[in-house]
């Protein structure tokens, strides 16, 4: 188990005694499936609620296994800067951003710590749907480049 899996599953196990069941996400939950080189941060989804209505409660549960809030990310949790960042998603943005379903969320328990994860396919949606966006802000660079380039 890597060090970053290793951290989602101690958080995991902390969000379960509280009945928040995580789904790993980005290139670490990625990383279950295929081989990824580069894994920066730790990206889990929970449900809407605990990011809006009981985000104070989060926020204290999260302090208890040593992570601060980022000041500048408010959904973004750092313990040590090894360790890089542990960032949280709305489950309605899944299915609203990605058109991911979280009804195929499959369940895994590991040692009794339970979370989700992502189809092989709804991976394939993300980073279809990330590849668009991201190729979408390369074409507005390219096109100021141009445009800068004709002015010298």
């Amino acid at each position: 188990m890597n060090k970053k899996f290793s951290i989602f599953i101690e958080i995991s196990k902390e969000l379960n005694r509280y009945g928040i069941l995580p789904t790993i996400y980005g290139s670490l939950g990625a990383s279950r499936l295929i081989k990824v080189k580069d894994i920066d941060d730790i990206d889990i989804i929970i449900s809407d609620t605990w990011l809006t209505n009981r985000f104070a409660k989060f926020k204290r549960i999260m302090a208890g296994i040593g992570f601060k809030q980022d000041s500048q990310y408010p959904h973004e949790f750092n313990r040590v800067k090894s360790e890089g960042h542990v960032g949280f998603e709305k489950k309605s943005e899944l299915k609203k951003d990605m058109g991911v379903n979280s009804k195929n969320i499959k369940i895994t328990k590991i040692n009794g710590i339970k979370f989700g994860e992502l189809s092989a396919k709804d991976y394939l949606k993300v980073y279809n749907k990330t590849a668009q966006l991201y190729n979408g802000r390369m074409t507005k660079i390219q096109y100021k480049i141009k445009e800068l380039e004709k002015l010298l």
